[in-house]
């Protein structure tokens, strides 16, 4: 029998994790406590349209989030109301408190010439990781807050409480209280019997020559291993046993209100014949190391002017460093 063990990396966090804010649960249960840091030396970060504002990217250096006093917010929106419409409270580090905010509001495009408001998903790399981490908080907190503002039950309208943390229904007769979800997915680099290929697939809206690791949302009473299964068979039609997947590390995504990608190694036994029948996948191939390893080092990585026979996702994603980990050979077999 096979025992695979995996060599752990000395350093594994990903993009968007290590956010060293203390989030401050019991301040937040007290909303007037809330309120005098809001209204205190407190740090804002604006989003525009979910986007957060940075300075821009010049000559590959890291941009800076661009942290902004009250009055400075009230300069750049002058109608107040609307901040405190989509106002999340991050967070205290070093007694300095941070807050977000978003909003559409037309005056947000009025900012200098160095700055830009970035997608966090794809630009999110060009970050510190700190900075990073701690806008993929805000930005699964606003949208989430954007997106509940009335009633699941009755549809009444509702109230931001806890510094953003929770939402309770206006309704007196109702005023049920909804709080901020993560949704589970799994992702998984599904390593070829020889243990010499992987299985990577891409859809259809990708860049050209773009390939992943297949991923997908865990269903309501499904675990990890159960879903990297199912998942697996969907997509690719290859049978993953669930006593050969194998938890790698996670990372939290800011996308639809807040994501948390679960990646794992899945160790394919039997027949390695590929069958799609996932309508979102355009193509899925089995690579080899060779491959692998010239995609992650080529100029076409990054350039997506340059051809390239393979490309894989940077390293700001959790899939990058699953087949990064394979390719480097941190995935090891030993027999009992």
């Amino acid at each position: 029998m096979l025992n695979r063990l995996r060599m752990l990396a000395s350093n594994k966090s990903n993009l968007f994790a290590g956010n060293p804010l203390n989030r401050l649960h019991v301040l937040r249960s007290e909303e007037q406590q809330v309120n005098n840091i809001e209204n205190a030396d407190a740090l804002y970060v604006p989003f525009y349209q979910f986007k957060p504002l940075a300075t821009k990217q010049v000559n590959k250096q890291n941009r800076s989030v661009l942290w902004k006093d009250k009055k400075s917010i009230e300069k750049l929106l002058p109608n107040g109301s609307d901040v405190q419409g989509n106002i999340v409270l991050l967070g205290e580090r070093n007694s300095k408190y941070y807050f977000a905010f978003d909003s559409d509001h037309p005056d947000m495009q009025k900012i200098e010439a160095d700055q830009e408001y970035i997608n966090l998903n794809f630009q999110g790399g060009q970050l510190e990781r700190e900075e990073a981490s701690i806008l993929a908080q805000a930005r699964s907190l606003l949208e989430w807050n954007t997106n509940h503002r009335f009633c699941g039950k009755c549809g009444s309208s509702t109230v931001s409480q806890g510094g953003g943390t929770k939402r309770t229904c206006t309704n007196e007769t109702c005023k049920r209280t909804q709080y901020p979800r993560t949704d589970p997915v799994v992702i998984m680099c599904i390593i070829h019997p020889t243990e010499e290929k992987i299985l990577l697939g891409r859809q259809t809206k990708w860049p050209k020559s773009m390939y992943s690791c297949l991923a997908g949302f865990i269903d309501s009473g499904e675990t990890i291993e159960e879903a990297v299964r199912r998942e697996s068979n969907e997509e690719a039609g290859v049978d993953i046993k669930t006593e050969d997947v194998f938890y790698y590390s996670s990372q939290p995504w800011p996308s639809m209100g807040g994501q948390i990608m679960i990646g794992c190694h899945a160790f394919l036994k039997g027949d390695d014949t590929i069958k799609i029948s996932d309508a979102e996948l355009e193509e899925a191939k089995w690579f080899t190391k060779d491959q692998i390893t010239k995609a992650i080092q080529g100029a076409g990585q990054w350039d997506l002017n340059i051809e390239a026979e393979l490309r894989v996702p940077p390293n700001s994603a959790i899939a990058h460093m699953l087949i990064k980990s394979w390719a480097e050979g941190e995935i090891k077999v030993r027999e009992n």
